[in-house]
């Protein structure tokens, strides 16, 4: 099973699922309950996410020669990573790079090569509040991506308040996630009711759903 997909919760597993409370109608829960991406779909996220890994692993190998090959770590996260996408959103992933390149160099390398196997749409990735990680977004594949690089410092303290390395951000991001889904007692119904608050969020414009 894909990291992003959501795992599906028995119907008798839910306390209220066959008598939601008055704020949720029946609709509502039928739709929080059914698969949140189509199968052809989700095959069409997991080949875009492979080949562009390769991709941007094809461009550090290029810049290694000589060098002990370092096969950077592609990360999901956000949605993706939490199994509570919807259909045609956004895929965010991190890919962590060797410590020896410079990310705003290797963004530049990044573009040139994605414009070459077809992406498109690329710009700068939009700041994320506190996590304001190097990147890009753009279409490739058909897939809706936002590419952010990070690297894996030694030795930096966990950051406090606005103190976070920008290089780092992408990977803190990864490792928010994982602290939060290891954190809960029941993972299914965590996702679920994050895809409830998504909904409600997203009926009230509020960015960032």
């Amino acid at each position: 099973r894909s990291s992003h997909q959501i795992d599906m919760v028995p119907e008798e597993e839910i306390p209220w699922a066959l008598s939601p409370p008055s704020f949720l109608s029946t609709a509502v829960v039928s739709q929080l309950l059914s698969a949140p991406v189509p199968d052809a779909e989700t095959l069409q996220i997991e080949e875009a996410v492979r080949v562009l890994h390769f991709v941007c692993q094809g461009v550090v190998n290029k810049k290694q020669v000589g060098l002990e090959a370092n096969w950077g770590d592609f990360l999901r996260v956000g949605a993706c990573r939490f199994g509570v996408m919807g259909m045609g959103e956004r895929v965010d992933v991190v890919y962590v790079a060797p410590l020896l390149f410079q990310l705003t160099e290797l963004i530049v390398e990044f573009r040139e090569e994605l414009v070459r196997q077809g992406a498109t749409g690329i710009s700068p990735a939009i700041p994320d509040g506190y996590l304001a990680a190097p990147g890009l977004e753009l279409t490739f594949q058909g897939v809706n991506f936002r590419l952010l690089l990070s690297q894996r410092i030694p030795g930096i303290p966990m950051p406090c308040g606005e103190e976070i390395v920008h290089n780092t951000s992408g990977l803190l991001a990864y490792e928010i996630s994982e602290f939060i889904l290891s954190s809960v007692p029941n993972v299914p119904h965590f996702r679920l009711l994050l895809r409830l608050v998504r909904m409600w969020a997203r009926q009230r414009g509020i960015f960032g759903a």
